[in-house]
Order: C-alpha cells, then structure tokens, then sequence
C-alpha cells in the first residue's frame, strides 16, 4: 500500500533499493554455495585444488607438507561431513613435531616464548615468496617489523658474509645476549680479519678493544665514518 500511495519519483527509488537488496542476497547466496566446501574429497583431489585452497601454494618457496598436499601433518578433520579443522597439537609443539625445538638455549627470542603460535610471528606456514617461508622479502625486513627504532637509519652495518641481521644474531634463540652467534670482538672479526691480525702483531692496543668493538662503534646505526657513535675528539 506504501507503494502505491508514493509518488513517481519515489516508487522508482523505493523499487530500485528493493531491487538491489534482493540482487545483493542472491549474489551472497550463489556466492556461499560456490565456496561452501565439499562434505568429502573425491579420490585423487586436494584441499589445494582450484578454487579451494590452491592460493596456499602459490609462493616460490613452499612448506613441505604444502608441497606435497600433505595437509592433515597440521589440520586434522573431526567430522567427514563438516568442513571444520583443529590442530593435532598446541603452540610451537605443532612445529616442534618435524622441527627441533628452537627454545633450548639460555636466551630465547621473544616470539618465540608465545603460547599460542609463536612461529607464526615471522613464518607463513604454507607458502612464500621469500625463503625460510619469512612473510617479508627478507630477514632483515621481517625483523625490522618489531625492532620499528632501528629503521630510521638509511643504511646498516653489513655481515660480509650474510647481508643483514642475522650475519651477527641467531633469529630463534642463543646462549649469547643478544642472540648475537658469538661474544665480540671474536665475532667482529668473523668479517674483520685485517684488524684482528694487526692487532695480533701490534706492540700496543688501544684500551677499549678489551672489551670489544662496541665502545666506539655503533653496529646499527647509519655508517657515516665507519660507524663511529662520534666524530673526532667527541669520540
């Protein structure tokens, strides 16, 4: 009645907002039955089949039970019918079942003391487009994710051998603060061997390499003249 008792204008406006309403449920409709999944896998189908699941694998670097549609290593099914997953176990001892675990040593890294899903802070569990499956592109970009006060320089002190954070630290845990691989200078002069033999065949040493590099030089900051925390007689 509504309806007919509204002007032109209005019943066109009022028809037309019905009309996309009823559009927008059939479209949700047909839309969940596409992606409702299947109450049980034919022979020789998977979960990553197309237009499942097959995004997971998309990545260059790819999870070995992903890889070989080995999915219930990590998701176990409770009912045939009902498309509801749960994890075989809890926490880091899901990862711990084909990984050592990373947590035994004197100093362990942060994420990985989370009850939940500690590896997760910084791994993809099926697929990426960087190695070791890091979210980011590199290590380095993935720890700058937390560590937000060290990217404020335009450049960082460089492993020779391994660019970035972990030519010094070990990512998971360590027996060295820090997680640093070993106590400086012996890991100083992992890359600066020069030094260590000249220091080797010197007659005096300058006082603060006792204890190490760090006292003059600041391995995070930008390198403007070597790394030095001061210029000159500052320093």
């Amino acid at each position: 009645m509504m309806l007919l008792r509204s002007s032109g204008k209005s019943d066109k406006t009022i028809i037309m907002a019905i009309a996309s309403a009823m559009l927008l449920l059939f479209g949700t409709y047909l839309w969940s039955q596409e992606r409702r999944a299947p109450k049980y896998l034919e022979e020789g189908s998977s979960c990553l089949a197309k237009g499942c699941h097959d995004t997971l694998s998309a990545g260059p670097t790819i999870h070995r039970p992903v890889a070989k549609k080995s999915c219930d290593v990590c998701h176990e099914q409770d009912e045939e019918t009902v498309h509801e997953f749960v994890y075989p176990d809890t926490g880091a001892e899901l990862c711990y079942g084909c990984h050592d675990s990373m947590t035994k040593k004197k100093f362990v890294h942060v994420p990985l003391k989370d009850t939940k899903r500690p590896c997760l802070s910084c791994h993809d569990p099926h697929s990426t487009q960087a190695k070791h499956l890091i979210k980011t592109k590199t290590v380095s970009l993935q720890c700058l994710q937390c560590h937000t006060d060290l990217a404020k320089g335009p450049r960082f002190h460089k492993s020779r051998a391994v660019k970035g954070c972990t030519g010094c630290h070990v990512p998971h845990a360590s027996d060295s603060p820090k997680f640093l691989k070993s106590q400086p200078p012996k890991l100083c002069y992992s890359c600066h061997e020069d030094i260590q033999e000249d220091l080797t065949d010197a007659r005096v040493v300058h006082g603060p390499l006792s204890v190490g590099c760090t006292p003059c030089h600041d391995v995070h900051r930008p390198l403007a003249g070597k790394g030095l925390k001061k210029s000159g007689g500052d320093l």
